[in-house]
């Protein structure tokens, strides 16, 4: 299994997992209904016993077991454009 991790976000990810106890997690965006390729989107939160870890690039990211099928496409990357700045996660196909 294999995450696409651009070099920015790999950055970032460092930056944001070492300053605090949170993990990032690949997780769909707005409506929790899957029919063909979600959007997803990246939070970070606390681990619990039973969530499946995967490392990518020396990060670790825990998913939901309804995305494994879209975990392979995956890609994060971070773009900071002024005061905007943020994950794009995208399913590649």
């Amino acid at each position: 299994m294999k995450i696409n991790i651009t070099e920015a976000a790999k950055k970032e990810l460092e930056h944001m997992t070492s300053a605090n106890d949170r993990t990032p997690k690949l997780a769909i965006a707005g409506s929790r209904c899957i029919i063909g390729t979600p959007n997803l989107t990246l939070e970070f939160v606390k681990l619990k016993e039973d969530d499946k870890v995967v490392t990518f690039n020396d990060i670790k990211i825990t998913y939901n077991e309804e995305l494994e099928s879209f975990v392979e496409q995956a890609e994060i990357d971070y773009q900071q454009e002024g005061l905007k700045r943020g994950f794009n996660v995208s399913v590649i196909d």
